[in-house]
């Protein structure tokens, strides 16, 4: 599973709520939580707040089919890790596209997560800290609860141990079977297999790359 997120201008919302909602080449986009006026409003009320960002835009991509209620496992995963309020979770948008991939196997399905980064009513701001690992973390905690099969990530010793000091009733096994084996294909010492990595793999551009943080490479698509 693959679980990542940015940071959207708050003066950029109309165009992240239209990269929502637009077809482009997918085969089916279907809303499952608001629509396209609902990221906007978020976006506005951040302006108007005087925040420089509006939304926090989360991509799914699952690498096998999941049923919906698991989908709503991995919202409800997400908001827990970034303490979002009700009065956010409440506004929070979903919407799941559908594009076939042009490598064998993964799902032809991924989602699309808006959350406010802004609660006018506590005055908070969304947690941005350290959010790489963390997305890394929760995808592997949600591999782990919904049986898939743990990917390696770039922040292995760090999700691993975040892992066991977090959940130490879920079983990290399935986990460190894949560092050790992808530590053993890289030709890493026996003793170093926490420290293994991901091999980088080129980002592919999204069409707004303007969308995002300043100064920050876009947000990278994985073949969705």
């Amino acid at each position: 599973m693959i679980i990542k997120s940015s940071r959207i201008l708050a003066h950029h919302g109309s165009k992240i709520a239209h990269y929502f909602g637009d077809q482009g080449e997918n085969e089916l986009v279907s809303w499952a939580l608001g629509d396209a006026a609902d990221i906007e409003l978020m976006s506005l009320i951040a302006r108007y707040s005087g925040k420089l960002f509006g939304v926090r835009h989360i991509v799914i991509a699952p690498e096998s089919d999941v049923p919906f209620s698991a989908v709503q496992t991995v919202v409800g995963e997400i908001f827990e890790e970034y303490e979002v309020s009700n009065l956010c979770r409440n506004q929070a948008c979903l919407v799941m596209h559908q594009k076939t991939r042009s490598g064998a196997g993964g799902s032809d399905k991924h989602f699309h997560l808006a959350i406010p980064e802004f609660d006018p009513v506590s005055r908070r701001v969304l947690s941005s800290r350290y959010t790489k690992m963390r997305d890394e973390k929760l995808a592997r905690i949600l591999e782990l609860k919904l049986g898939h099969r743990p990917i390696v990530g770039r922040h292995n010793r760090l999700v691993l141990e975040a892992i066991e000091r977090e959940d130490p009733d879920l079983d990290s096994q399935p986990f460190v079977d894949a560092l050790k084996s992808a530590a053993l294909d890289q030709g890493l010492p026996d003793d170093q297999w926490r420290d293994v990595k991901a091999r980088a793999t080129p980002w592919r551009r999204q069409s707004d790359s303007s969308l995002h943080e300043p100064n920050q490479p876009p947000i990278p698509t994985f073949g969705i």
